[in-house]
């Protein structure tokens, strides 16, 4: 049996699980054959590998790791440990990555296994040896642009805006080359970033989002320049640029409750309630972003038409104590100035157990006209 006799052989088999066990058994016979047998050791690492590589893109990951381990026993290759460790490091297997890694002679490591290397450092929380990998790379490797981003994007996780901006900004203006997606990514970072400042520069914002080279053309990018318009209190530009968000993808939450706040404060009542009207029906109920908009109960209480639904249908997802009991005090107090007193016994009723026992003497004892209860806002958020 050669190599490509050998795979037909495999792929006989009708389920995994039986081409598998077909596969070990075959290597095995190599050993028990030795010299007498027609296939060579590289071949049965070779075919390990090529089960591997298939299996593993079908999604048999415990298989796929097997094979590359028993294909790295018979052939300990540069390229068949790279190969293990990164179907190890895709499930999260990071100190065994490490350890196949390590058996890679130093200089046959490339430029990608030394990335892996810092990649799987990271996943187990050794940030410190994992920048020094990265670091090592740009110093070999200026003109790779892997490492730049990798760095990038640890300083932004670990809240390190001015070195996060530092790496975007090197990518950004350096590799022109790279595919505009990357470039895209790379910008929105820096406007992310950048608008976290303490001091935030107009002028920066505006340069980015005007690059000539990049139109603005995905919903996250026209929400990043709503942002920076808010911020420098262009409201109409702000609306623009949300609104051209939603366009683009209508379930962008955050652009609605913008356009919220912007009629809020512009005191513009029919375009308020139309906006509130809208996000409720895309939110999601077990999206607790929905909460966003309960200060707007304490301003009128018919916005409780709009968000009563959705907001009983959330409320046992609220773990917070204190903020379950504001959101049942609001639609209490919103089917009260509805006058609806039937459904607010109702509610109280199906609500008992939920309710802290002073807040509950509260409920039983108020009358049936309506007298509200102002709560600041403040207290909402």
């Amino acid at each position: 049996m050669d190599l490509g006799e050998a795979i037909i052989f495999i792929e006989s088999f009708s389920n995994v699980e039986e081409a598998y066990q077909a596969l070990i058994e075959l290597s095995q016979n190599y050993l028990d054959q030795g010299a007498g047998s027609s296939l060579s050791k590289e071949d049965i690492a070779s075919l390990l590998v090529y089960w591997a590589k298939k299996w593993g893109q079908q999604g048999y990951r415990k298989e796929e790791i097997e094979l590359y381990q028993l294909a790295f026993q018979w052939q300990a290759d540069a390229n068949v440990a790279f190969s293990l460790a990164k179907a190890c490091n895709q499930l999260g297997l990071y100190t065994l990555a490490l350890t196949y890694l390590e058996k890679v002679p130093e200089l046959q490591k490339t430029y990608s296994m030394k990335l892996l290397q810092g990649q799987a450092l990271e996943g187990l929380g050794q940030l410190r040896q994992a920048k020094d990998c990265y670091q090592t790379l740009i110093k070999a490797y200026p003109t790779e642009w892997l490492a730049y981003d990798q760095l990038a994007q640890l300083f932004e996780h670990e809240g390190y805006e001015d070195q996060a901006i530092r790496y975007y900004q090197t990518l950004y203006q350096y590799f022109l080359k790279e595919d505009s997606k990357l470039r895209r990514h790379w910008r929105k970072a820096l406007l992310r970033l950048y608008l976290q400042q303490e001091y935030i520069d107009q002028e920066i914002l505006q340069t980015l989002l005007k690059d000539p080279d990049l139109p603005l053309i995905e919903a996250e990018e026209f929400f990043l320049q709503g942002v920076c318009a808010y911020y420098f209190q262009d409201n109409q530009l702000a609306l623009e640029a949300f609104q051209q968000a939603i366009e683009l993808e209508d379930d962008y939450l955050q652009a609605y409750l913008y356009i919220v706040d912007i009629q809020h404060n512009r005191g513009e009542e029919a375009a308020l309630k139309k906006w509130i009207q809208q996000f409720v029906k895309v939110v999601p109920s077990y999206d607790l972003v929905l909460l966003e908009c309960l200060p707007y109960l304490t301003i009128r209480e018919d916005y409780g038409e709009l968000l009563y639904d959705k907001l009983m249908d959330c409320l046992p997802l609220i773990d917070e104590d204190d903020l379950k009991q504001k959101v049942i005090l609001l639609v209490f107090n919103h089917l009260l100035a509805m006058n609806q007193t039937d459904q607010a016994n109702d509610l109280i009723h199906q609500l008992k157990d939920q309710i802290m026992e002073a807040d509950l003497a509260y409920y039983r004892a108020k009358p049936v006209s309506y007298t509200h209860l102002t709560l600041p806002t403040s207290d909402l958020v």
